[in-house]
């Protein structure tokens, strides 16, 4: 899937802005560590993390390795650098489910992370409404999420077969 950054233009030689163009990929198997390591410290300022203490890291690894294989794994990058990672996105299309959506904070409020709703769920954020696995921690994405009207509902034990 293909999208434009406009915010994350070139110059060209005659001065007039050339966009990157946003390209989403399936995960590929060298980055699953640093989806990993960025899930699972996203997450680890959380009061759900803080209650746990130390049980946290095993409880959320083991919670996102089941999300990140049952479901897809999409990475952001550019056209012109689709090796550098820009975020990424874990979910599912049907059913709507979305685990975790992450962007460096460099690429973040250039249209990444609605690139990436869209290629995961082939509408734009606004018009989905999955099942927010993990809810994010941050109150103005909170509640970005909720007014748009998707529903948090968190993996449970049953689901993941234990």
């Amino acid at each position: 899937m293909r999208g434009q950054l406009h915010h994350m233009a070139t110059v060209a030689a005659d001065d007039t802005p050339e966009p990157n163009i946003l390209v989403t990929r399936s995960m590929r198997e060298n980055e699953h560590g640093f989806v990993l390591d960025a899930w699972m410290k996203g997450y680890s300022y959380s009061h759900f993390a803080i209650a746990l203490g130390a049980r946290y890291w095993d409880e959320e690894e083991r919670i996102a390795k089941w999300c990140m294989t049952r479901g897809r794994v999409l990475v952001a990058t550019t056209e012109d650098s689709p090796d550098a990672a820009l975020g990424w996105i874990c979910g599912l299309r049907s059913p709507a489910t979305l685990d975790y959506v992450y962007v460096k904070q460099d690429a973040r409020k250039l249209g990444v992370a609605s690139g990436l709703v869209l290629a995961l769920a082939g509408v734009p954020w606004r018009q989905w409404r999955p099942r927010m696995t993990h809810k994010s921690w941050k109150r103005q994405l909170r509640a970005l999420a909720e007014g748009a009207g998707w529903v948090f509902a968190p993996v449970s034990a049953e689901e993941m077969g234990q």
